[in-house]
């Protein structure tokens, strides 16, 4: 059986991808999926020096400069074409730097050193360590990786619950749907979703952290955002949003239709 929302055609409105853990999204018109996870999505990380040896692989965000430890890294930039890496604070370039060992070790030391970080000369982070290849999404917050999603009624109840307006990028998500009632995705656990040619199976709903307290402009933890998923919501955990494994790779794309399947 098929499934459509009731409120009107349920389609991609925005498709987002995080390329540097931790810092902000770079927002597309359609997004390549392989092996349940979005290429270009979490592909580099600034790792602690006294974080656990993974090598460049997968480790916890408490090994990390993230949001959820270092809310002030919202105020920098941080951008990547797989072979470079760039470190902005709006538009002024602090550092430029090759993906080499040696551009690396530069571009860490710079941020740990930027007031938003701010790590002291005998704090057993540092050095800080840039991990990734630039090129696998492999960082995510979950080892085995997912397609992450949520929809634009979501954000407007939970805007509503706050009593004021909410930027979705809170709570990073790769993929916001319209045409659903809100927190609808929260009950679709275990069941398959196509959008556009591509389907998924939800996975579960999506448990939130300290991140989502930062304003994703200012680095301000301006809003307690755990207390209103549980408390102004009412959901037994602070959940919001939903995961998904894809059953095969593909594209998403802006405007995608978007489909229930049982």
């Amino acid at each position: 059986m098929v499934e459509r929302a009731p409120a009107s055609r349920s389609h991609v409105v925005r498709l987002d991808r995080y390329p540097v853990k931790g810092f902000g999204p770079q927002t597309l018109d359609r997004l390549t999926v392989r092996e349940s996870r979005v290429v270009g999505d979490r592909v580099l990380g600034f790792r602690y020096a006294d974080a656990e040896e993974t090598g460049d692989g997968w480790g916890t965000k408490r090994q990390m400069v993230v949001l959820m430890n270092t809310p002030s890294i919202a105020r920098l930039t941080v951008h990547t074409d797989g072979d470079r890496i760039r470190l902005l604070r709006g538009d002024e370039l602090i550092a430029d730097e090759p993906l080499d060992a040696a551009g690396r070790q530069r571009i860490a030391a710079l941020l740990a050193d930027q007031p938003e970080v701010d790590l002291p000369a005998d704090s057993p982070h540092r050095p800080l360590r840039v991990v990734g290849d630039g090129r696998t999404p492999q960082l995510q917050d979950r080892e085995p990786g997912y397609v992450t999603l949520h929809s634009r009624a979501s954000i407007e109840a939970f805007a509503e619950a706050t009593g004021g307006e909410v930027d979705q990028v809170r709570f990073r998500s790769n993929v916001i749907i319209d045409g659903v009632e809100p927190l609808a995705e929260l009950g679709w656990a275990g069941r398959q979703i196509a959008i556009g040619g591509m389907r998924f199976r939800v996975h579960q709903p999506l448990v939130r952290c300290l991140a989502t307290h930062a304003n994703p402009s200012t680095g301000e933890r301006d809003l307690n955002v755990l207390r209103t998923l549980t408390r102004g919501l009412d959901l037994p955990e602070p959940i919001f949003g939903v995961s998904l494994v894809a059953l095969a790779d593909g594209e998403l794309t802006l405007g995608d239709d978007v489909t229930l399947i049982d």
